[in-house]
Order: structure tokens, then sequence, then C-alpha cells
């Protein structure tokens, strides 16, 4: 830590930056992913088997991406508590991938209880 840094040469924190990138990444593989999942069921009479490969794949890859929003928002977080660096794309980064993270758990949700 650099107790003389000033707001003009703080840096922009790298964990911060790794966070919204994630936050942009795996928010539209996950976008991806449910509407892959909606054109399945749509396009399959009698709705999609859940025990279809590509049911599953889908399921692995919500999943994959849900532990990809846990990992970002960790990292936006370690962000936040840099005194040395600027708060600028943690700050982002945590916001977003909260929302993402509300956002599937949300969904998730609601598809177990069938009010989709």
């Amino acid at each position: 830590m650099n107790p003389n840094a000033t707001p003009e040469n703080k840096k922009h924190s790298i964990l911060g930056i790794i966070s919204t990138l994630l936050a942009l990444i795996t928010g539209s593989i996950m976008l991806s992913l449910f509407i892959f999942s909606a054109y399945l069921d749509a396009t399959t009479p009698g709705g999609v088997d859940e025990d279809s490969p590509a049911a599953i794949l889908a399921g692995l890859g919500i999943f994959l991406t849900l532990a990809f929003i846990f990992l970002g928002t960790l990292f936006g977080f370690v962000g936040l508590f840099q005194n040395d660096k600027k708060k600028l794309f943690p700050a982002i980064g945590s916001f977003l991938n909260l929302f993402l993270l509300l956002g599937v758990i949300g969904v998730l949700i609601l598809a177990l209880l069938g009010n989709y």
C-alpha cells in the first residue's frame, strides 16, 4: 500500500477490471444459454427431455457460469478494499455480478416453482 497515493496517481484495480470483464462475458453466455434452453423447449414436441445431451449441457453451462459469477463478485469485493487503487471497476464489477447472481437465482426459483 502506498500511503502517498493521491486520487490523481492511483491506478485501476486489476481485480476490478477482471470482475467487470467476468460480469460482461458470463452475462452474455448466460443469456445465450437461457435463449438456447427456451429454443430447445419450444422446438421439441411435448417439451425437451431432461435427459437429452443438449439439456444436460445447457444446465451444466448455466451452473458453470454461475461459478464464474461468484468468482467475479469475489474479485469485485476484494478490489473494493484495495486502498491504493481506484474503485470504479470493482464497484461496477461487483454490481453487475450481484445483479447477475440475483437474476439467475430468481430464474432458477421460478423454474423450480413451475411459474415461468
